[in-house]
């Protein structure tokens, strides 16, 4: 697979999941069920960010990713391999380092751990608009 192939997939993905955070963040508003609705618009923009942040790490290299297994690295990987990344725009450093921080930890307690009653879903929203503004 050619790197411009992999970005484009990245892409996709990324894009597929951003459009399914909006989908929960509106739909969370008006329904009943509102961890269901907050437990994926929360999942939905960690992933959205990891893969934004694994198709940045294909444009500034080809090769990536670089691991045996050939597998992406989660957003706690990809927020460490950009860190102070000299390809990275002060604002997009900000967003991965500070921004995507909580959601990071609000993805894993979801999916490894016992959920809260009530997902709070702010940091996910600012996420949202940060990953849409970069």
């Amino acid at each position: 697979m050619t790197s411009e192939e992999k970005q484009e997939g990245l892409w996709r993905n990324c894009e597929d999941s951003i459009r399914h955070a909006l989908t929960h963040f509106s739909a969370g508003a008006y329904e009943h069920d509102a961890f269901h609705h907050h437990k994926w618009a929360l999942l939905s923009v960690a992933h959205a960010a990891e893969v934004y942040g694994n198709l940045l790490l294909c444009a500034f290299n080809p090769k990536h990713p670089e691991r045996a297994d050939g597998h992406y690295p989660s957003l706690d990987g990809v927020r460490k391999l950009l860190e102070n990344h000299q390809h990275l725009t002060r604002a997009e450093s900000l967003v991965f380092q500070d921004v995507f921080e909580n959601v990071a930890a609000q993805r894993n307690t979801l999916m490894h751990m016992p959920a809260p009653e009530f997902p709070v879903v702010t940091d996910a929203a600012r996420a949202l608009l940060a990953l849409l503004h970069i």
